[in-house]
């Protein structure tokens, strides 16, 4: 993926360029955290998984920092400039706000392994593990 994502949020426009590898890599383990456990037990929501999510709260400031260092944001129709020197004007008391922008982020970045592909991705390594331990 190599092409910037654009989306609105509230009324914001931003634009995201793609992560670097090592970087996607290591938000891989955020969204994990964040992400992964409300799916626990059968594929839907649960107690438990959303207990676990919230566990991984605390992640949520690196998710941030690592995609806000990519974003820009269009600044009072002044055009597009980088949101990391506009994010407290943008997001000071609106974390429905933040939380939409980090939502859409990892849209943009982890979508396609979120959607169906991922999963089916998932079965294929989950079936070839199994058919190695035996």
């Amino acid at each position: 993926m190599s092409d910037v994502s654009k989306f609105v949020v509230g009324t914001y426009e931003f634009e995201l360029a793609p992560l670097p590898l090592k970087q996607q890599m290591k938000g891989w383990s955020i969204v994990g955290a964040l992400i992964l456990p409300i799916f626990v037990g059968g594929g839907g929501l649960s107690l438990e998984g959303i207990q676990g999510a919230l566990a991984g709260v605390d992640r949520i400031g690196d998710l941030f920092d690592m995609f806000a260092a990519r974003a820009k944001v269009n600044w009072n129709g002044s055009g597009m400039v980088e949101l990391p020197a506009f994010s407290d004007q943008v997001f000071q008391r609106r974390s429905d706000l933040l939380l939409a922008f980090l939502a859409e982020c990892v849209a943009a970045e982890y979508g396609s392994f979120l959607d169906e592909r991922g999963r089916t991705v998932l079965t294929q390594v989950e079936r070839r593990f199994d058919s190695l331990l035996g």
